[in-house]
């Protein structure tokens, strides 16, 4: 199996391999210093935004491919990408959510309704949704398909939201942290704060669910500290303690390892079963590390059993509300009916035999292809 890699952003884009955090590559683009990278759902590919205009998408797999530029008209703060890793949404400095087509590069929605620079924005878990927070302390749900927005939620603080993150398990828990280290468990079915957690002595700088332990979150601030609490029993579990501020974090897929980055540009590697100990520390960045984000393993999800996840709602619901127009891929029975129809008429049809084994070996092809791709979607 290919080896696993972490994302970093500072000064440039650098990939690290996974335990070891050698050095894998390094990834360019822009001279300019990176606000917030991504690795896509698939595994395939990782985006960047970076001070100035533009993002940019990379591939996590081949080094020797072009990085893609997408031009934006101002710097993006935050960059993510849709459950089936077409599409991006990014948060800009001049107020509006943007969800670009990577293909195309090109925006192809754009929602307004923030009255401040937008901090953060995020897909829910079909895509129907998108969470975004501005400077301000607001909190917009935005319908992906009709651009509505709903009432801003906000704790009356008026600090900037640095990060917003869902949880893996519960379809409508987002949990936020803002510039006074308050991070917030919210119920946007609801639209209600459930929880505010004040244990942080700083800024708050990210939000982190793992996607292993249903009750887990992690946070971490300018106080130096990573901070795990039980978002069912709704307290602080564990706290462990860096020697700088810490400006991001992360779960792994495995739901034991966790990457931080910090403020001199020190990226830490954390195994949870081993206390609180990094189990790898390296200079990643010469400017602060602003980002961290594991390439994902392709169609891996760990669900909640009590609920049913739906892969065609997640693959079509942004193409739907984009009008992309996506032809339907027909089933495997359909497929298949229609190869033994042709197969019989083969046989059956001297005079136009010819005709049709061609169409046959055609539609055998694409009965294989199919094939091949349900089995990646294990």
């Amino acid at each position: 199996m290919p080896e696993l890699l972490l994302a970093t952003a500072g000064e440039d884009l650098r990939l690290w391999a996974m335990p070891t955090l050698n050095l894998h590559s390094v990834k360019n683009g822009t001279n300019a210093n990176l606000t917030s990278c991504s690795c896509s759902p698939n595994g395939q590919l990782v985006a960047y935004a970076h001070e100035g205009e533009g993002l940019n998408v990379a591939s996590l797999q081949e080094d020797d491919q072009d990085v893609i530029n997408i031009p934006t008209s101002c710097e993006q703060s935050s960059v993510s990408f849709n459950g089936n890793s077409r599409y991006l949404v990014s948060s800009g400095v001049d107020h509006v959510v943007c969800i670009w087509d990577i293909k195309s590069k090109t925006a192809k929605r754009i929602y307004k309704d923030h009255t401040h620079p937008v901090t953060c924005s995020i897909f829910n878990y079909n895509d129907n949704t998108i969470a975004s927070s501005s400077n301000h302390g607001n909190i917009l749900l935005t319908n992906v398909q009709s651009g509505v927005s709903s009432e801003p939620l906000s704790t009356g603080e008026n600090q900037a939201i640095r990060s917003l993150n869902y949880s893996h398990f519960v379809r409508s828990l987002l949990a936020s942290i803002n510039d006074s280290g308050a991070v917030s468990l919210w119920d946007t079915k609801e639209k209600k704060l459930i929880k505010t957690f004040t244990e942080h002595k700083g800024p708050g700088t990210k939000v982190s669910f793992s996607p292993l332990n249903d009750m887990l979150l992690c946070s971490c601030g300018l106080d130096k500290r990573i901070i795990f609490y039980d978002v069912t029993g709704k307290k602080m579990v564990k706290t462990i303690n860096t020697e700088g501020p810490v400006t991001c974090c992360e779960f792994m897929h495995d739901g034991c390892t966790v990457a931080a980055g910090t403020a001199s540009g020190r990226l830490y590697l954390f195994d949870l079963r081993q206390g609180s100990t990094p189990v790898k520390v390296v200079t990643a960045h010469k400017t602060s590390v602003r980002s961290v984000s594991f390439q994902m393993i392709p169609k891996e999800k760990i669900l909640d059993p009590n609920f049913e996840n739906n892969d065609n709602e997640v693959e079509d619901s942004v193409d739907k509300a984009i009008d992309v127009e996506a032809l339907p891929r027909p089933s495997d029975i359909q497929l298949e009916i229609a190869f033994e129809t042709i197969k019989n008429a083969l046989l059956y049809s001297s005079k136009y035999g010819n005709e049709i084994q061609p169409l046959a070996l055609k539609l055998e092809d694409l009965m294989k292809m199919e094939k091949m791709d349900n089995l990646k979607q294990y």
